[in-house]
């Protein structure tokens, strides 16, 4: 992390501080403020990587979501490495991430909803949806994430 007193006002410095997160070349954006992005205790959310205000390309090898941990100097790691993930939201208890996973195609394709559990780093699949649903005539295509 880098102090940026550089983009404070004269009237704001001593008052705020801002934090560079990144320092690469890789863009990287905000994730929607109604997602669920914050551990319960603040010390720990995630960061969106190779992406832009309003998501990623699904098929991007270098979009991923990544965990910055304040405690820890605000070191980040990794959390997602699949193309197509998206869509993600931290439980009330701070324990798991979940996410979507797109790999949704017009008339086919796949959306998973994933889960990291966030001490144990194991990963399971919740639920797989390989089709149409009951009473839609086609399968999910197009998701749009918050």
């Amino acid at each position: 992390m880098i102090r940026r007193d550089d983009l404070l006002s004269p009237e704001a410095r001593g008052n705020l501080e801002v934090w560079q997160l990144t320092c690469e070349a890789v863009p990287s954006a905000h994730i929607y403020m109604e997602a669920q992005i914050f551990t319960p205790d603040s010390r720990r959310f995630l960061v969106h990587r190779s992406a832009h205000a309003h998501g990623s390309d699904m098929n991007d090898p270098e979009h991923r979501y990544l965990l910055c941990d304040l405690e820890q100097g605000g070191s980040l790691t990794p959390v997602t490495t699949e193309t197509g993930a998206t869509g993600p939201s931290i439980s009330p208890d701070g324990r798991w991430l979940y996410y979507l996973v797109n790999r949704t195609a017009l008339r086919g394709g796949t959306l998973t909803l994933r889960r990291l559990d966030l001490t144990t780093n194991e990963r399971d699949d919740v639920a797989v949806v390989r089709g149409p649903l009951p009473g839609f005539p086609g399968g999910p295509t197009r998701i749009y994430p918050l």
